[in-house]
């Protein structure tokens, strides 16, 4: 007999019979305990409560004549056991968060197999004793608190450790109101309220911050421009791929490390966790312009490794551990034994069957690493979930030959972050379950169905398949879409080696895409009598991200035969239709980016889309 539920505990062992939990069940909890247990006990019956419709009160003393779960102290386990039998549930654990794990595998039993629970013995703890979650506030969507408060408590659910959010512009630094003053930032009091949130989950909250590529924002303010490597020309309008192409930081002025220290020390106080990661991550023009005699005569490398070691120094003087993106120093890896040791370097790498050359190179070196696959949402309605489950599984296959440090899953959100939450949930539930144990990965049509069931309950066990099914339909994504828009002015080089691709994309399947769509979206609707409530906002996003999908695809056959001047381009139907369509439709999008989000850049989004729907008039 299988035990099938997330994640899958190390070790477990059916027996003959069952108990049967109800509605007079007790959480029964040993006075050895720590009192401060109890926000664990209220999240468990927060949940409960929402799978069962029943309460669970607490009771603190001996079992006495309660019956229920028992929670049993025993200071020498660093997991948790769990055990039903004859007697009931019983979990015992050495510490706080060991029992929170134990009560989250409860839950899981009770998702699959409802009440009425077999006996069964379970021996646990993670592989991997760092499980984070990296998640885009920056690039277009600033989540609501209530939403990243929902965000904390599906990954404690799955017990994912650490959380880290994104951040380059969209919190309100002291002395760089020129660079928030549109963005919905986050203020002190709200990192504050969230550092505290997560610890009672048992996350951590880890801050993260630019402070040396990507920084397009603060280098485009007039404030400080002139710390860009590249010269800021205010002729050049806003735009989607410069954002993610350009604005490093000039290393050579002491100016730059001072605006550094300044977000760093300012950030530090807000956060209890002891790390701190200071990204670093592609710094496409460094040496390039402003700088390129120097970067000549020294290289590249030397010029990033000198001014990356700067900031390494300013957290640590702050007491604080250093996390930093590996990609700059993999390319250049004569300098790696330059990076201290007590540094952790984040390995990423997006690839569906991404190599292991990076991790084993990192493995070598004697820096710790942090594993880092993605959920692959960025530039996409629907998260491409054929990548990204393939992804996760490779990359943790590297982290456990490589004895990597921890499992860190990105969720990005390039290009304005035009995708929603929802659908970004599914793969970060597998990340996390693989991430707790390694061992427990199958195959998508096995692990789709075991993360539909335990995440959207077990009536609704193909929904993760049908999204999959659904995010193949997007041959034009949407950085195609950003990149025709903004050709006549934005990143040359990012743009043209595009410009190939994206006239020999399949038209047929663009102009079949409308069509299977429709019968996807059709299917969807099944969903809605058995997904309940607590997934309405889910479902919504659903529908309206999937009527964006066909409606972006009928217009890019627009852009390719007009504008691109493809032939034997076959339409799908007037391009007036799909503009009126296209408007209509960013009104429903609105509504669900509004549920979850502050306004944030709502609006640069829907300029995309209403920039569309005018070449669709013009060819009208």
């Amino acid at each position: 007999m299988k035990l099938e539920i997330l994640p899958l505990p190390k070790f477990y062992e059916f027996a003959d019979g069952v108990y049967g939990l109800n509605h007079k069940s007790k959480l029964i909890v040993d006075p050895k305990i720590d009192h401060k247990l109890i926000d664990t006990l209220e999240f468990f019956q927060k949940r409960y409560n929402e799978t069962t419709h029943l309460t669970m009160d607490t009771y603190r003393g001996k079992k006495g004549r309660f019956g229920g779960v028992s929670l049993t102290k025993e200071y020498h386990l660093e997991g948790y056991k769990l055990i039903v039998d004859e007697n009931g549930v019983e979990i015992k654990a050495g510490s706080n968060v060991a029992f929170h794990y134990g009560l989250m595998t409860l839950l899981q039993l009770i998702k699959s197999y409802g009440l009425t629970l077999p006996f069964i013995t379970i021996s646990d703890d993670a592989y991997f004793k760092h499980r984070g979650v990296y998640h885009d506030v920056t690039r277009g969507k600033v989540p609501k608190l209530e939403t990243l408060y929902d965000l904390i408590d599906l990954l404690s659910e799955y017990k994912i450790n650490e959380l880290q959010l994104y951040i380059e512009h969209t919190y309100l630094w002291e002395g760089l109101s020129e660079v928030f003053r549109d963005k919905d930032a986050y203020s002190a009091q709200d990192i504050l309220k969230l550092d505290a949130y997560a610890q009672k989950r048992h996350i951590e909250l880890i801050p993260s911050i630019a402070t040396f590529g990507h920084m397009y924002e603060i280098l485009e303010s007039h404030s400080f421009r002139h710390l860009s490597e590249k010269e800021i020309k205010d002729e050049i309008p806003f735009s989607f791929v410069n954002r993610m192409a350009h604005h490093t930081l000039d290393v050579t002025q002491k100016e730059s490390l001072e605006l550094v220290r300044s977000l760093i020390e300012q950030f530090i106080p807000l956060f209890s966790s002891k790390k701190f990661n200071i990204c670093g991550d592609e710094t496409f023009d460094l040496g390039r312009y402003k700088n390129q005699d120097l970067a000549k005569r020294q290289g590249v490398g030397r010029l990033y490794v000198d001014f990356l070691k700067k900031i390494i120094e300013i957290v640590q003087e702050n007491d604080r551990e250093v996390l930093f993106w590996g990609d700059i120093i993999l390319n250049h890896p004569e300098y790696l034994n330059e990076i201290p040791k007590n540094v952790i370097c984040l390995n990423w790498g997006y690839m569906a069957k991404q190599s292991d050359e990076a991790t084993k190179l990192i493995s070598a070196s004697s820096i710790p690493q942090y594993v880092c696959p993605s959920t692959t949402g960025w530039n996409r309605m629907i998260n491409w979930f054929d990548n990204s489950s393939e992804n996760i599984r490779t990359m943790v296959k590297h982290a456990v030959k490589y004895d990597a440090y921890g499992i860190l899953n990105t969720d990005w959100g390039d290009h304005g972050h035009v995708n929603l939450l929802s659908s970004s949930l599914p793969m970060l539930v597998y990340g996390a379950a693989l991430s707790w144990n390694p061992q427990s990965m199958r195959d998508d049509t096995h692990d789709d169905q075991l993360i539909s069931k335990s995440l959207y309950g077990p009536n609704n066990s193909g929904l993760v398949d049908l999204l999959r099914r659904i995010s193949r339909e997007q041959n034009a994504n949407w950085s195609f879409i950003n990149f025709h828009l903004e050709k006549d002015y934005a990143n040359k080089e990012v743009i043209d080696p595009y410009k190939e691709i994206m006239k020999q994309l399949d038209s047929k399947k663009i102009y079949q895409s409308k069509e299977k769509l429709e019968i996807l979206q059709n299917e969807l609707l099944t969903y809605s009598m058995t997904l309940g409530t607590k997934h309405s906002q889910d479902f919504n996003e659903f529908l309206v991200m999937i009527d964006l999908m066909s409606l972006t695809q009928e217009a890019f056959l627009y852009l390719m035969k007009y504008e691109m001047c493809v032939e034997n381009i076959e339409l799908t139907r007037p391009a007036l239709e799909i503009a009126v369509d296209l408007e209509y439709t960013c009104l429903d999008y609105q509504r669900v980016w509004r549920e979850r989000n502050r306004e944030s850049e709502l609006r640069r989004v829907l300029d995309t889309f209403y920039k569309l729907a005018d070449r669709l008039r013009s060819f009208a």
